[in-house]
């Protein structure tokens, strides 16, 4: 059957529960009429160069499909019915990449440039949409709220001023999170090291690092 790279992006209000949901359904639909899904991969929510029907961000699909044509048709002529879907692309391919995507392996690189990522412990899953922006809040809330994931880790200041702690923020956006409740905030610096790279002394200089803790919390 002939092989295809799709990829699908959903609007940035939308929860990742209801991107998993609308992917499990095109997903259905594909292996119903013969094709398989030989790679699914969640990018979660980035930026776009231009907006989309008023979006800055969206959620972002990719799926390595064997199928036959009319498959391709059929759930570009869904996601064409969808409104929470902003914009799709097919390209057919020669053959099918093995592994993780390029993207996938770049943000499991940025992530550890960052100084390891974050470790999440989901405590919620009731759905609802994710707000446009996320608070960063340093006491305790004073409407009433649910507590939906703990987080507890390290970055870098590398983040843009609007997004501080990128990494921490996409993901508070992605589990539809209205602020970021920040409880402990350790700052610390990793000193200049030298290292011998290809028989030459490189010099890589101090980097601030920030260890965090916290909770992601939903209001009622």
């Amino acid at each position: 059957m002939p092989l295809y790279e799709h990829i699908m992006l959903a609007r940035q209000d939308v929860s990742a529960q209801q991107v998993e949901e609308l992917t499990a359904q095109l997903k259905g639909v594909i292996e119903q009429m013969g094709g398989k899904v030989t790679k699914l991969e969640q990018w979660g929510v980035k930026s776009l160069s231009y907006r989309l029907r008023k979006n800055r961000k969206a959620h972002f699909t990719f799926m390595n499909l064997d199928v036959p044509a009319a498959v391709i048709n059929e759930i570009e002529r869904q996601e064409r019915l969808n409104e929470d879907v902003l914009r799709y692309l097919t390209v057919r391919v020669d053959e099918l990449e093995e592994g993780p995507s390029a993207m996938l392996r770049k943000s499991d690189r940025d992530r550890d440039e960052r100084g390891g990522g974050f470790r999440y412990e989901k405590l919620s899953s009731d759905p609802r949409a994710v707000t446009q922006s996320v608070a960063w809040l340093t006491a305790e809330p004073e409407r009433p709220y649910t507590v939906i994931a703990k987080f507890r880790g390290a970055e870098t200041s590398w983040c843009p001023a609007s997004q501080p702690h990128c990494s921490l923020y996409e993901e508070a956006m992605r589990e539809g999170a209205d602020a970021i409740w920040m409880q402990r905030r350790d700052e610390w610096t990793r000193p200049e090291q030298w290292l011998l790279i290809q028989g030459s002394m490189k010099r890589v200089p101090p980097q601030k690092y920030e260890s965090m803790e916290g909770v992601f919390i939903r209001y009622r």
